[in-house]
């Protein structure tokens, strides 16, 4: 499996505003393009560091170019990028918001802390909210040990196109007053289920879309475990794994046009 041509366009576009080439001093042993192929094998397969092969380059080479590209928002901005344009050819019908666990051991604060369900080992949560196509339109990274009723603000506000008057749609978790109090301040209108009422399967069979987005991130081996000490780097893969599938829902109205598009 290759990354998508249209998001790793995007990401070498970007990198070359960001961090272009030196006329002077030691040429790169890795061209932007080798790295983004690099990376994505990393992403899938979710093998060590150094058993990636680079030629005549070290695997360091790719690791220093990806904190290069952390430090620049290089990923973070291919992906806007596309997330924009796909936002004006494919308007949301309406968002969806909840937040899973992966595992981090070795992770430091303040994005790590005791996981609950797992019986209080190190763990980092990962708080989304997609559309009805399961395109992610904002993360936000949290210690284990928070709940959800407190994520819902800096989750909204972690995303990178927002779109007013739209339904939220989020689980018991969530249900407070204040944060109906929040979404109305961001014109969103809440459908986050009461804590005393019973879920409709209607309303479920919407809310099931961001299940199927972390099914997707327990998939992809280096999502389902955060390796490294800083969390920056889990949340550079995590927009390489969603870029892609970004990339892909751009390819395919590029392909077929909607009516008037």
């Amino acid at each position: 499996m290759k990354l998508s041509t249209v998001f790793e366009n995007l990401i070498l576009a970007s990198a070359l505003e960001a961090a272009p080439a030196s006329r002077t001093g030691r040429p790169r042993a890795l061209s932007d393009s080798q790295v983004t192929t690099l990376l994505f094998k990393l992403l899938r397969t979710g093998c060590q560091w150094r058993e990636l092969e680079c030629g005549t380059a070290s695997f360091m080479a790719v690791y220093r170019r990806l904190q290069l590209w952390e430090r620049t928002n290089v990923i973070k901005d291919a992906y806007k990028r596309a997330l924009q344009t796909y936002s004006n050819l494919r308007p949301p019908k309406r968002h969806l918001m909840d937040s899973s666990h992966v595992r981090n051991r070795h992770g430091r604060q303040p994005n790590t802390g005791r996981n609950h369900v797992d019986r209080g080992r190190q763990g980092t949560k990962v708080s989304v909210v997609t559309d009805d196509a399961r395109i992610i339109y904002g993360m936000h990274l949290a210690p284990s040990n928070r709940p959800d009723v407190v994520l819902l603000d800096e989750t909204l506000d972690a995303r990178w196109v927002k779109v007013d008057g739209l339904e939220l749609y989020a689980d018991r978790g969530y249900d407070s007053r204040a944060n109906r109090q929040r979404c109305a301040d961001r014109n969103v209108r809440d459908r986050i289920f009461r804590r005393k009422t019973k879920s409709t399967r209607k309303s479920n069979a919407k809310r099931v879309v961001v299940e199927h987005v972390f099914a997707h991130l327990q998939s992809t081996r280096r999502l389902s475990f955060c390796y490294k000490q800083r969390t920056e780097i889990f949340r550079q893969f995590f927009l390489l794994a969603f870029g892609h599938r970004l990339g892909q829902a751009l390819g395919q109205i590029q392909r077929d046009p909607a009516p008037g598009v």
